[in-house]
């Protein structure tokens, strides 16, 4: 399973490399930032036996201030949207409101694009949250956490986008067709985005404008 999680105490569970074990936008840009998590259940053990694995995902998050909305200034981040896996190989996409500076975002070193340059959804005029798509492959198996992230990359830099459909794999092409092709490492994922913009009245709500339908080389 994989969502959203404004916590900070997860319970990590031990069958398999974290890729990482605190809620990196909540610690960077104050609460209640939100990173994105992944995890794994066995409902026939007890309690918190149960966790095979949690992790977090995200980034360092983007600390607003909002005033007249509120005073002080408040942490914004990660969401996952959808999960898809393959073996040890984990599959996710979603939206970020990090990686707007360099290192704001654990993208891999093949990672296609590297900052989000979002335009932002505005808020009844005073402050633009910049939310941008993300793409991930991630190998628990491994032995540590830097070598779990396999593929990371942020997507669509400007606008505003979310990504969804799961970071479907897909098959790379062989050289001689066969029957039924099977969703291989390294090979492409696909990623549909969805663009968001806010209703012209000042409201909170979030309307979809367009979808459009990439894919990237992992």
């Amino acid at each position: 399973m994989a969502g959203v999680t404004a916590s900070t105490d997860f319970t990590p569970g031990k069958a398999a490399t974290v890729f990482q074990s605190a809620n990196a936008a909540e610690a960077a840009a104050g609460g209640p930032a939100t990173a994105g998590f992944i995890a794994e259940l066995d409902t026939t053990k007890a309690l918190l036996n149960q966790i095979l694995y949690r992790t977090y995902f995200g980034g360092g998050g983007l600390k607003i201030t909002a005033e007249p909305f509120f005073s002080g200034s408040i942490g914004v981040g990660d969401a996952i949207v959808d999960l898809e896996t393959t073996g040890t190989l984990l599959y996710v996409t979603g939206a970020t409101a990090s990686g707007t500076v360099v290192k704001g975002f654990p993208l891999s070193a093949n990672a296609c694009q590297t900052l989000n340059k979002s335009t932002g959804i505005a808020f009844g005029g005073v402050v633009n949250v910049p939310i941008t798509a993300f793409a991930a492959e991630l190998d628990p198996s491994q032995g540590t956490s830097a070598a779990t992230n396999a593929f990371l990359t942020v997507l669509y830099p400007a606008g505003t986008d979310c990504g969804s459909g799961g970071g479907t794999p897909v098959p790379t092409p062989a050289a001689t067709p066969t029957p039924a092709a099977t969703p291989t490492p390294g090979g492409k994922i696909a990623v549909s985005t969805l663009s968001l913009t806010l209703p012209p009245a000042e409201s909170a709500e979030l309307l979809p404008r367009e979808a459009s339908r990439s894919r990237i080389r992992a």
